[in-house]
């Protein structure tokens, strides 16, 4: 009996913390600037996202030189984590109060947002937390906010060491 294993790779672009992170907010202020136009009665009028400072803050982490120091790197990753959280702390917050049926009204683009965002995006930064702690990843760690399935698979192929994406196994008699 043979038995061989494949990867299908995910249609994704490589899953990076800081891409993520910086998704999550663009997505968080793209429902809530939907929600204050069309439910303006459900919205607190102080809830805001400060979009234009976790941009900022992005891309002072992506330009950093190649030849910064690792500290100074995870120093600036750790600040842009910590501004990303506190942004999205109140907004997340406020989607949970959402009722059934506020959400049932909402478009299904909307609607598909709001449930990922409610569902998946706090453990996303958590996850993201415990790597600032520990620079280790945890086992079960989101990689894409739309293919929930794909993980990291790492075969020790020559030129392939990281590939994402879901493993089959094949075995033939």
């Amino acid at each position: 009996m043979d038995v061989d294993s494949t990867v299908q790779e995910a249609k994704m672009a490589y899953p990076s913390d800081a891409q993520l992170m910086r998704r999550l907010a663009h997505k968080g202020a793209k429902v809530l600037g939907f929600c204050k136009k069309t439910v303006p009665c459900e919205v607190p009028p102080e809830l805001s996202l400060d979009l234009a400072a976790i941009n900022r803050k992005a891309k002072e982490y992506f330009f950093l030189a190649k030849t910064t120091s690792t500290e100074k790197k995870r120093e600036m990753f750790r600040a842009y984590h910590q501004l990303v959280k506190r942004q999205l702390q109140p907004l997340l917050a406020f989607f949970l109060t959402l009722s059934r049926p506020v959400v049932a009204a909402l478009p299904w683009n909307i609607r598909q947002a709001v449930n990922h965002l409610t569902s998946h995006s706090w453990r996303f930064v958590l996850d993201v937390a415990h790597f600032i702690r520990t620079h280790t990843i945890k086992p079960d760690k989101l990689l894409s906010f739309h293919c929930f399935e794909v993980a990291c698979i790492r075969k020790g192929k020559v030129g392939k060491e990281n590939e994402f994406g879901r493993v089959f196994q094949l075995g033939r008699i």
